[in-house]
């Protein structure tokens, strides 16, 4: 997220400690009573001595569980903190592993922990903290469950579709199926296959061209970009609120910092992207169809807004390409993002093979383009002297 709402976590900590302490159903002074107990006999005859044997401590653990009939105490211990799970995703980095969500889980009961042994609430318990990051965990668990669950339903698994939405990806593949021998993929499989390998190798390194987001994974980028912008100012909101937008994207903070724009100017388009222009007037009958509406006119303003900014700050002349609406038009039909580059290889092999066969026909030489060296020049030296 490019915000972390900090101060939404301590809230939620803080009713956890609320839960918890409601959850238990002893009082704390007997609560005192049986951690006390526990570590007596348990850490410092199982764990404190030299021959530990971590089964018979488990086992003794579970022995002083249902001697003193504390059940309930390690279910609250464990529920109470799976809400805590749940809000993992929105305050740490994507990519994040499970075992630092686990480690950010400790860290954060640990706090709790320390906050109950200066209150009222009870005492610094290790096991507490043990079951608490167990709950934490289990929560974190059950979200991924959760949007893996969401993102396998979002797939067209019934195999309906409306003949808008089969005419809409027709388009959008016919769209992407060439743009001439110069953009990188397709010039990488004419350079492979001028060496005389076969077509699979060609069409391999394609591949490796397209998948980068310089390339065909743009309509990603935009996706995150436009998701991101939404989530700041809403679908409603003001043209003053996106010029603001345009500008921090610009001015290198928000989004990637990286100061680019996706989805806005082209190498050889600079007034209009006919792609762009045929996919839009189809993205716009989706959006009817499917009842986002307002998504696809803040689309149109965000990128009229940013050409305007664009050509004020740097005097160019630029437009939408064909990845700005590419990517909404695949969200509205329901196709996961991970399928968004793979469409564009399934529409742009086409134009790879129409590329590769011309140049066996007419050249048919190996291609090693030219390179000038432009560094300086240094004397050489004996190894002695250097």
């Amino acid at each position: 997220m490019q915000k972390r709402n900090w101060w939404k976590l301590f809230f939620a900590i803080y009713i956890l400690i609320v839960i918890k302490v409601i959850i238990f159903k002893y009082p704390y002074e007997e609560l005192l009573k049986i951690a006390a107990s526990w570590r007596r006999d348990v850490i410092f005859e199982g764990l404190g001595t030299a021959n530990f044997k971590p089964f018979k401590t488990i086992k003794m653990y579970i022995d002083y569980s249902y001697k003193l009939n504390s059940v309930e105490n390690l279910a609250g211990n464990v529920l109470a903190f799976v809400p805590l799970g749940f809000l993992f995703p929105y305050v740490a980095k994507d990519g994040e592993r499970f075992f630092v969500m686990l480690l950010n889980a400790f860290v954060f009961v640990l706090g709790i922990e320390m906050f109950q042994l200066f209150s009222a609430f009870g005492a610094f318990d290790v096991d507490d903290i043990l079951l608490n990051c167990l709950g934490a965990s289990l929560g974190f668990g059950i979200y991924r469950l959760m949007q893996f669950w969401r993102k396998k339903r979002k797939g067209r698994y019934d195999g309906k579709f409306t003949e808008n939405e089969a005419e809409v990806l027709d388009i959008a593949l016919v769209l992407h199926a060439d743009h001439g021998g110069g953009n990188n993929s397709t010039f990488t499989n004419v350079v492979i296959s001028s060496t005389g390998t076969d077509i699979y190798s060609a069409i391999a390194g394609s591949i490796g061209s397209l998948k980068g987001p310089r390339h065909g994974g743009a309509n990603l980028a935009v996706k995150k970009q436009m998701e991101l912008a939404i989530q700041e100012i809403s679908v409603h909101a003001t043209d003053e609120q996106i010029q603001s937008i345009v500008c921090r994207i610009l001015d290198k903070d928000f989004n990637d910092n990286s100061g680019l724009i996706y989805g806005i100017g082209h190498a050889v388009y600079t007034l209009s992207d006919p792609r762009s222009e045929i996919l839009s007037e189809k993205c716009l009958e989706l959006a009817k169809e499917k009842g986002r509406i307002d998504e696809f006119y803040f689309y149109q303003r965000f990128a009229k807004i940013a050409i305007e900014e664009i050509y004020k700050r740097k005097g160019n002349h630029v437009s939408t390409n064909v990845d700005f609406y590419s990517g909404l038009v695949y969200d509205m039909l329901n196709i996961p993002s991970d399928l968004y580059t793979l469409l564009f290889v399934v529409g742009r092999t086409v134009g790879w093979i129409a590329h590769n066969i011309e140049n066996k026909l007419y050249s048919n030489r190996i291609i090693r383009p030219a390179t000038k060296y432009v560094g300086g020049i240094k004397e050489y030296k004996n190894i002695e002297e250097r």
